[in-house]
């Protein structure tokens, strides 16, 4: 019994492996392939003409379309790429942002967008989901904004570090690990990073920080002690006008 058992199991086993194995395929111009655990499709369009509307119709949940020429971010309103969680469109030409948003995706986490020709990008609104923004041609500190609390990769950009803008010195001084993790500053042919650049402005903000610290203290104190006072003013004078004034005889 065994003898047949066992031989049995062996080819069901197979017959599952097969059935649940990755498939790779080629349509729309793309190498498409499935991901364990749930079998979801991914198009590896890279270095090909991809047909954006066949892809639309086959629910990826992946979509790759670096170094394909690209000069700007292709039309991703149809609602078949609505479950893409990742894009990517690094290494083409693309120059600009309208928005953060990429078409239907509404379920969007992840977009690589590096080793493009951005030079600013959009500041209307916070980054939402991880993106990928290194080596590309920022150089506007005021374009940081919307990146700010984002979980964003922005090596291989050089700044124009301006230290001692008001905007720059208030970023520096809520997200110092920040500015100081992601930002190279240009300095004639060079880059220095901007704990480097901005090295002045850091140490004053840090020696005027306690400062501006027990001022602020000082006065939240004052404040507590004048109301404190005038409580106390206002309490006594009801009592001597309640007890000790002379009252109007009948």
């Amino acid at each position: 019994m065994n003898f047949i058992m066992k031989p049995l199991l062996i080819f069901i086993l197979l017959v599952v492996c097969v059935q649940v194995a990755p498939k790779t395929d080629f349509q729309c111009g793309c190498v498409i392939y499935t991901s364990l655990p749930f079998m979801e499709k991914n198009a590896d369009c890279s270095q090909s003409s991809a047909n954006m509307k066949c892809l639309a119709q086959l629910g990826l949940s992946s979509l790759n379309l670096s170094d394909t020429r690209l000069r700007k971010v292709p039309d991703l309103n149809d609602p078949g790429f609505r479950a893409i969680k990742e894009l990517n469109l690094s290494g083409n030409n693309i120059t600009e942002l309208a928005d953060w948003k990429f078409g239907s995706m509404e379920e969007l986490l992840f977009v690589n967008i590096s080793h493009n020709k951005l030079t600013s990008l959009p500041n209307k609104e916070p980054l939402s989901i991880k993106m990928d923004l290194s080596y590309n041609q920022l150089e506007d500190m005021t374009d940081l904004v919307p990146l700010i609390k984002a979980k964003v990769i922005l090596i291989g950009n050089s700044w124009h570090c301006m230290c001692n803008n008001s905007l720059v010195k208030q970023m520096y001084r809520k997200f110092p690990s920040f500015m100081e993790n992601n930002i190279v500053c240009k300095k004639d042919d060079q880059l220095e990073p901007f704990a480097m650049h901005c090295h002045e402005i850091i140490n004053n903000t840090e020696n005027l920080e306690p400062n501006a610290t027990i001022a602020s203290r000082v006065l939240i104190v004052s404040i507590i002690i004048l109301f404190v006072i005038s409580t106390i003013y206002l309490l006594l004078k009801y009592f001597f006008d309640f007890f000790f004034s002379p009252r109007p005889q009948g």
